[in-house]
């Protein structure tokens, strides 16, 4: 299924979803790669969505300071489901929260490096990812339990 305007589509069969605009592009899927546009996701381990988003109101091959979602599933703790499809819920247990391991390597088409780092739930800077530029691609590796506390946004920003 594919939206009016193209930006957004929906692959039931495949069970995954990707969102293209100019300053936001998205990708959800079981595992394995996606694209679309400039963002593409390989060796992704489980369920999970990634998303860039512009933070500086250029679109995104020209944006100086992007954040990227790195998106998993997150539970609270004692949270019980009747089975493993997550459908009915029978305890809302409590916190802390538990962020399910997730990895991928995320790509971005770009001239540019960019300085990656980890963020905080609450936006505070948890460390350096290295990334690398090669063939007019830029990758990092997005590690939910890269750090204490867990990841799930990185800050990119152009050097």
């Amino acid at each position: 299924m594919v939206s009016e305007t193209g930006e957004i589509r929906l692959n039931a069969a495949k069970r995954n979803f990707t969102v293209c605009t100019p300053r936001t592009e998205s990708v959800t899927l079981e595992s394995g790669e996606l694209a679309a546009g400039t963002l593409r996701v390989e060796k992704a381990d489980c369920f999970q969505t990634v998303a860039a988003i512009s933070l500086d109101g250029k679109a995104l091959p020209q944006s100086e300071k992007i954040l990227v979602l790195h998106l998993t599933n997150v539970v609270n703790s004692g949270m019980v489901f009747d089975d493993n499809s997550f459908r009915l819920l029978r305890d809302w247990g409590g916190l802390p929260l538990l962020l399910r391991r997730g990895k991928a390597v995320i790509e971005m088409k770009s001239t540019a490096d960019y300085r990656v780092e980890a963020l905080s739930a609450v936006g505070e800077i948890l460390g350096e990812v290295r990334g690398e530029r090669q063939d007019g691609v830029f990758r990092f590796n997005a590690d939910t339990g890269a750090f204490p506390g867990g990841v799930m946004a990185y800050q990119l920003r152009r050097r």
